[in-house]
């Protein structure tokens, strides 16, 4: 039961850093974009980054924690 648990929020963990990571190379494409092609993509300051950053976390934290109790809701019956 307990190397279920573990495996449970390990697998929580990953979702929540795989979507913090895709947020921090969204906001590297956006600088990038802005710096060397011109685009205007962001608001030009980081209050608008941080506020992108703030609400990634709060949805990865929502969709880690439903993941992880759909997990030890079946048993451990996942597809990954």
């Amino acid at each position: 039961m307990k190397k279920e648990i573990n495996h449970d929020l390990r697998l929580a963990f990953f979702i929540f850093m795989f979507v913090v990571e895709m947020d921090v190379l969204l906001e590297i494409f956006e600088f990038a974009m802005n710096q060397y092609f011109g685009m205007i993509i962001y608001k030009h300051d980081i209050v608008d980054t941080m506020q992108d950053f703030g609400t990634i976390g709060i949805g990865a934290l929502i969709i880690s924690f439903l993941k992880w109790v759909y997990l030890r809701g079946h048993n451990n019956k996942s597809f990954m």
